[in-house]
């Protein structure tokens, strides 16, 4: 009999521990707490299209307190694009080189962001003017280094609209180049 009474007290402890370990799991999390997107309203001195102005043949560093802005047309989320944040103003695009994958996460497209030129390069990859940390010897540029990239790049707000401009086929032209485009009046044949 005391047998029976140490194996029944044995099942009902071993009951008990299991029913308030169990009851302790929490199933429903609270929602993350989405800060304010703060627009830092820097002053810009410098369109995207005058950026792009200062690249000739050669990688050029900029040695002055320039600032650019513009929002995120593309990112990395699909993989398409590698280690390249695409933004774009009213005068144009251009691609910012940043050795990080993963950029959607804190550079989603409709993200306004800003960017201080001072000690970056500006610099061409297979005719795409792009933005980067250094002159690679090829007259292109490396990418800013992930530990670097938000003393150069400042998040504005999220969600902002992106319009993309509006042009015949006949207008293409290289000067698009990293801007979002529509072609109006044009068919292809499947």
């Amino acid at each position: 009999m005391k047998y029976i009474s140490n194996i029944f007290k044995t099942l009902v402890v071993a009951v008990l521990a299991t029913t308030l370990m169990t009851s302790c799991i929490k199933d429903k999390y609270d929602e993350p707490v989405q800060l304010p997107d703060i627009d830092p309203n820097l002053e810009v001195n410098l369109t995207i299209q005058q950026l792009k102005d200062l690249y000739k043949t050669e990688a050029v560093e900029i040695t002055e307190d320039y600032t650019v802005s513009g929002i995120v047309i593309s990112d990395d989320q699909d993989g398409n694009i590698y280690q390249t944040l695409i933004i774009q103003d009213e005068t144009g695009g251009v691609g910012i080189r940043i050795q990080r994958s993963d950029l959607f996460t804190d550079y989603p497209f409709g993200r306004k962001v800003y960017v201080k030129l001072k000690g970056l390069w500006v610099g061409s990859y297979n005719n795409l003017i792009q933005v980067g940390s250094a002159d690679d010897g090829s007259g292109g540029v490396d990418a800013i280094p992930a530990a670097f990239a938000e003393d150069f790049i400042v998040k504005g707000p999220r969600n902002q609209a992106v319009t993309p401009l509006e042009i015949s086929i006949a207008d293409l032209s290289s000067k698009y180049q990293n801007t979002l485009i529509k072609l109006k009046d044009v068919q292809f044949v499947s």
